[in-house]
């Protein structure tokens, strides 16, 4: 299933964020029993990646290591 939203780079962003602290918040609660936070990373993964492609460099940063 697909679904198509409209959003602006304001609500962009604060979807962005929300799903960053989500994830988190949600991967803290998985390591703390000993569970896989990693599955939580992929949502905002593909999030930052759709926010690269649509030119929204100012919301996203790469860090290595």
């Amino acid at each position: 299933m697909e679904i198509i939203l409209n959003l602006n780079k304001k609500q962009f962003k604060e979807l962005l964020l929300d799903v960053m602290v989500g994830t988190f918040v949600r991967g803290g609660v998985a390591d703390a029993l000993g569970e896989d936070w990693q599955k939580f990373e992929k949502l905002t993964d593909y999030l930052v990646e759709q926010a690269k492609m649509a030119g929204f460099n100012d919301l996203v940063q790469n860090f290595k290591g």
